[in-house]
């Protein structure tokens, strides 16, 4: 996939990124000292933005594909349904979930935490939409470029088109 943008403090700004990248329902990364500050920036953007269903995930210790199937359901107001046993189902019902929203634009927090597994499964989320694809975007400190090297996460690395360094 092309990139939209590089990290480049002479490129557009976020906010023109982030456009580019829901406009085009790709994966971004935004990265910055603080993954605090990062996810406030980027939340303050969506708002300003409007008209954008963010569902914000945020995946707790220890960081695996089933807290963020967890942080997946609660960031989608499941929660008056009884979450699924299995990831694998729970994953089903989260897909037709997001199929079934207006512009959802995912926010996932803090992935410079993650476990490569559900980083994967992210990447999985994204591809299995097909035609309906969503933006995604991926928060967290510096250390995300480190994770995102990973040999494993070669195919994620691939899918994300505009990366922002604040």
């Amino acid at each position: 996939m092309d990139t939209l943008s590089a990290e480049s403090p002479a490129g557009p700004g976020l906010r023109d990124q982030m456009v580019s990248a829901i406009e085009a329902r790709a994966l971004m990364t935004v990265t910055g000292e603080d993954a605090a500050d990062v996810v406030r920036t980027v939340r303050t953007v969506l708002v300003d933005l409007g008209k954008h269903n963010i569902v914000d995930v945020v995946v707790v210790a220890p960081y695996s594909t089933k807290t963020l199937v967890d942080a997946l359901w609660t960031g989608l107001h499941q929660e008056r349904w009884a979450r699924p046993r299995h990831t694998e189902e729970a994953l089903r019902h989260v897909d037709g979930v997001l199929a079934r929203r207006t512009q959802p634009v995912l926010l996932l927090h803090h992935t410079h935490q993650w476990r490569t597994e559900a980083l994967e499964t992210v990447g999985g989320i994204w591809k299995a939409a097909g035609g309906a694809r969503f933006p995604m975007v991926l928060t967290g400190t510096g250390r995300l470029a480190t994770v995102l090297a990973r040999p494993r996460l070669s195919s994620l690395r691939s899918l994300i088109c505009v990366r922002h360094q604040l």
